[in-house]
This record gives C-alpha cells, structure tokens and sequence, in this order.
C-alpha cells in the first residue's frame, strides 16, 4: 500500500484525484496499512489533502483502543471476492461474509471494522460490490442474478473450513446478507440499516424452490438478525416490514443515523456490537446492544 501511495499521489492535481485515491484506500487496506501511511504521509507527504485525511482515519482506528494493528493481510479469492485474514487455522474461527451496500464499504473503512474485530476469532469476506444494479442482478465476475451468485459463493466458501460462517450486510448489502444466509444454511445472518424489501426485484429468489425449502426449514434455518436506528424512520419501517417477511429478530439501536456502525463507532460501541451480533453465540431472544436494554 506504500508503493501505491507514492505512484498514485503523483498523479493528483486537484481535491477530487486526492478524494477518489483516498476513497479506493479505505475500501481496501488493512490496518497494518494504515499504519504505515499514518507514517509515511505527514513526513512525506505533508502539504497535501492527505493530512487531514489520514489524520482522520487514524483517529477512527485508534478508537478500537488498542496498541497494535491487528494483523490481518488481504487475498483476493475471487472476483469481487476478498479475504482478509491473519493466517492462522480456520478451524477454530468465524468467517464474516461482508455484503458492502452502495459505497462498496461496510458502512465505514475497512480497517477500522477489522481494527474493532480479533484476527485469531475472525476472518472477513468482504464482497464490495460497485455499480447501479443491486445484488439481485448479481455480483460482476460471479454470475448474473442472485441464486448464480450465492452458487458461486458457495463454491468458494466450501473449499473452506470454518468453525461457523456468518453473513453480514449493511443498507443495500443487509437483505442479500439475510437471504444468503438462508440459502447456504450458515450460522447467522446480519443486517444492518436494510434498504427496503422490494419483491419485484427478489422475484428469481421468492419463486426458488430452494429458497422456499430453506426459509421454512426451523431447525436448519440460520438465525437472522435485522439491527436498525431506531430513531430513523426509513429505516425503522423497512426493518419492520422486512421483519413481517422473514423470520427475523429485530434488534433496535437508539441511533439517529442510517449509519448505524459509524455511530457506534464514535460512541465506542462497536467492538461490542461486532462481537454480540457476530462472534457470541445467543442463549435465547435477541443480543442486547443499547446500555440498559
């Protein structure tokens, strides 16, 4: 990533060369990465736009609290398909399939949610899915429409060998998250902030035999969890009605914000949010997040 740095910064002359350079970064380094360019740009770099912005990035990261970066490097398994992972055995860990929504992001820089995660419980898959069309027209490189995609996903994923395999989606990525979840029979799937549940649009899914099989199946069928701002009120309803649709638990935050994983991040919440709704196993109901829930 320092190597990339250096190239590309030299082909920025206005804000906006610097802005899309920055926003390819955080859609992809680690934070071993960020470390370095904390480093390397005020020293190297230190009239730029690039100040300000690692400066910033860092200060995200650096609210996980903790020393050292947490040693996660990047693979890509695929297209469109990236694992992040320290390298130990994934016998003992839970694998994260990240469904990015719009931005192609989970809601915030991939390093900061790896930073609030433990690379020796946890392994990302992330997915940063780009372009107009959703998830129900496919993932580029993968397939054409969405039972294609989680087919190819799972041939992926079968090649692994986690201890537990966890969807989880934020706004346009929440309900793949939940219908994939449902279709590879995994262990959980998790939404976040879902944009609203359209049928039009998950006709190929809805009329799949498959899908219907597992959706009705309770004992093989994976828990779902659908969390949301409470506070927003698009928001609210969509996970409301989505809740009338699937077999979902939903699991308010008293946020404002769409952007439910921002929020918690600047109120220090998140590590625990990731690990109630990902890593912990559920006794009974739904995770408690909210302080005195």
């Amino acid at each position: 990533m320092r190597k990339l740095y250096e190239r590309q910064i030299g082909r920025c002359a206005r804000l906006n060369d610097f802005n899309r350079l920055h926003i390819a970064i955080e859609a992809r380094a680690t934070p071993g990465e960020v470390g370095e360019l904390a480093a390397l740009i005020p020293e190297r770099f230190g009239e730029t736009p690039g100040v300000r912005w690692i400066g910033a990035l860092h200060d995200f990261y650096s609210l996980s609290g903790k020393v050292k970066p947490e040693p996660y490097f990047r693979r890509r398994v695929g297209p469109n398909l990236y694992l992040y992972t320290d390298g130990r055995p994934q016998e003992t860990k839970t694998l994260i399939v990240g469904f990015a929504g719009g931005a192609a992001r989970l809601m915030m820089p991939v390093s900061v949610l790896l930073q609030h995660l433990n690379a020796a419980e946890a392994d990302l898959l992330l997915i940063p899915h780009r372009g107009p069309a959703g998830y129900n027209e496919g993932v580029p490189g993968l397939a054409t429409d969405f039972p294609g995609f989680v087919s190819a996903l799972d041939a992926v994923i079968r090649k692994t060998g986690y201890r537990r395999r966890v969807a989880f989606g934020t706004s346009a990525g929440g309900l793949p998250a939940l219908l994939a979840a449902v279709y590879l029979h995994f262990d959980r799937g998790v939404s976040v902030g879902s944009a609203a549940f359209k049928p039009v649009l998950w006709k190929d899914v809805l009329d799949d035999p498959k899908f219907r099989e597992a959706i009705s199946d309770g004992r093989g069928r994976p828990e779902l969890l659908g969390v949301f701002s409470d506070l927003n009120e698009r928001d609210r309803d969509a996970a409301t009605d989505l809740g009338k649709r699937l077999p979902l638990v939903l699991c308010p935050v008293h946020e404002r914000g769409h952007n439910t994983l921002l929020n918690l991040l600047r109120s220090q919440r998140l590590a625990m949010f990731l690990s109630l709704t990902l890593m912990s196993e559920w006794s009974e109901g739904r995770p408690r997040i909210n302080p005195g829930s």
